[in-house]
């Protein structure tokens, strides 16, 4: 029985021997992907393009309704100044409305820039789920500010109205 364990063993410490020394066999085979998983990346990189556009569509809307909500507090504040202002009527607060304006648009382009920055990380190779939480809650924001820039504008308009004297024909 000796002689049985000693044959089994002298080769078994051979091979060990031989896969510790040898480069070829210590390093790990670096995994190919099948074509199952090729399958797999490429649908997932098909809809993150999908998605990807969804979501640069609706922040170019997002931009889009900023930027006319913007021409027409150009449009009220050119009134005041050109209208307004050479008939002597003036606005008592109309400085802390245009600066009203300014604070609200500069919140919307903060919450702009923040759900651009999340479209720039939807990917495949990190979790998707969480960047779409994030661009949720960020085009929420982008939606309150925006409601929040429509108010600041509107109640610059209101003002400028009510001091302007109604012309009767």
């Amino acid at each position: 029985m000796n002689t049985a364990l000693i044959k089994f063993t002298i080769p078994l410490f051979t091979l060990i021997f031989f896969l510790s020394t040898s480069s070829s066999f210590a390093q790990i085979p670096t995994r190919v992907p099948t074509k199952a998983q090729a399958g797999q990346l490429n649908a997932c990189q098909a809809r993150e393009r999908a998605v990807k556009k969804q979501m640069s569509q609706l922040l170019g809307m997002a931009t889009n309704m900023m930027e006319v909500f913007d021409r027409i507090s150009n449009k009220v504040q050119d009134y005041y100044n050109d209208t307004v202002l050479p008939s002597g009527t003036l606005v008592p607060n109309y400085t802390t409305l245009v600066n009203n304006i300014v604070t609200e648009k500069s919140q919307v382009q903060d919450a702009l820039n923040l759900a651009q920055r999340d479209i720039n990380n939807l990917s495949c190779d990190n979790n998707t789920q969480r960047v779409f939480a994030l661009f949720r809650t960020h085009m929420q924001t982008v939606k309150n500010e925006l409601k929040q820039y429509r108010a600041a504008i509107n109640d610059l308009i209101v003002a400028v109205h009510s001091t302007t004297p109604t012309v009767t024909p």
